[in-house]
């Protein structure tokens, strides 16, 4: 059974981000070290530290320029985050807002988005 995106909640230095139209979550990664010597016949590998991703939130630019103030923190340190699923569990984790713009069309919505550079590790609750 699949599960649903209705109410999800992203909070960020302890704002909610408002009227988010989507997320996307990079996902954890490792790098792979090669350890192969000239004597082995086969590759070796060693597994590197784990890289937590970032999110990329899209939002409806409703005038949050107080919110991207919130949302900066404080320059060099890591601010806290919580992303709910209702249906699943909460995401959490500390991370730096690395990017944010905002794009406007003829006849469309002024529209944003929000990049979280996660760092340290993150933590899943289940609902």
């Amino acid at each position: 059974m699949a599960f649903t995106s209705y109410n999800c909640t992203l909070t960020y230095n302890s704002a909610v981000v408002g009227d988010v139209t989507s997320l996307s979550i990079s996902g954890l990664s490792r790098s792979e070290i090669d350890v192969t010597k000239l004597t082995d016949a086969n590759k070796a590998f060693l597994v590197g530290a784990t890289d937590p991703g970032s999110i990329e939130c899209g939002i409806n630019f409703i005038g949050q320029a107080a919110l991207l103030d919130v949302l900066d923190g404080p320059t060099g340190t890591p601010v806290a985050f919580s992303l709910l699923f209702a249906a699943v569990g909460t995401f959490a984790g500390s991370g730096y807002l690395t990017a944010s713009g905002v794009e406007a069309s003829v006849d469309g919505a002024i529209t944003g988005t929000i990049t979280i550079r996660c760092t340290g590790a993150l933590t899943y609750t289940a609902a």
